[in-house]
């Protein structure tokens, strides 16, 4: 069985389902979209469009990882949205060769320019944090090692997409993706997720571990780092 609205199966930790099939990460999610179709998407990107240079090279940008949540919103604003797009990656460590591999095929096929930002000084503190969790392994703070990818898309991608002047930024996003990330792994119970929980949760592994400090100074440095 699998949830009718975000698709997770019923092997997946802490789930369970109400009587339409919905899932309690669903329930409980204080995230509500409400898509009022492609006319109306269309509508609103027109809009903002509109507001721009009229002489631009792209009308937007995509954040792309490889992944299939991004790869498939590439080839939406490519073919079903007919939008002049740049793709957008980060270059960091954590980037596997497949989805390198990924990155470059899904490009190709759709005629769309790629362009890769590097921060050096993210990659530095991201290696830091890796031989940091090697001292003492916690399954729970595999979370600092997506440091780089969402340090991307919500600082680097966002300045250099702007800096480009293109007015439209898309990125890839599963709206219960944190809550359910926070739940498993440091939560692990089926606690109400908001602040304090996230708090005591993560402050309980920075005291197991407290090294991990010097590479949360070290990621506030590199969100002052400019390309």
């Amino acid at each position: 069985m699998n949830c009718k609205k975000c698709n997770l199966p019923d092997n997946y930790p802490n789930i369970s389902f109400n009587n339409d099939g919905i899932c309690n990460f669903c329930l409980q999610s204080s995230d509500n979209y409400h898509y009022k179709g492609l006319d109306a998407l269309k509508a609103d990107i027109e809009k903002v469009l509109s507001l721009s240079d009229s002489n631009r090279k792209y009308d937007c940008a995509v954040g792309v990882s490889g992944g299939r949540d991004s790869s498939y919103l590439l080839y939406y604003a490519k073919e079903v949205l007919k939008l002049n797009v740049l793709a957008v990656s980060m270059d960091h460590d954590f980037i596997t060769p497949m989805a390198r591999q990924n990155i470059k095929k899904i490009t190709t096929e759709l005629c769309v320019d790629l362009h890769y930002i590097n921060n050096d000084i993210l990659n530095k503190e991201s290696r830091r944090c890796v031989r940091q969790w090697a001292k003492k392994p916690d399954a729970a703070m595999c979370l600092t090692f997506c440091t780089g990818c969402r340090y991307g898309i919500n600082r680097l991608i966002p300045q250099y997409v702007q800096k480009l002047g293109i007015p439209l930024l898309l990125t890839g996003h599963v709206p219960i993706e944190a809550k359910m990330t926070y739940r498993v792994a440091l939560l692990c119970d089926n606690n109400k997720i908001n602040t304090s929980n996230k708090l005591y949760g993560y402050g309980k592994r920075l005291l197991r571990n407290p090294s991990y400090l010097r590479s949360i100074i070290g990621v506030f440095s590199s969100f002052l780092y400019k390309e």
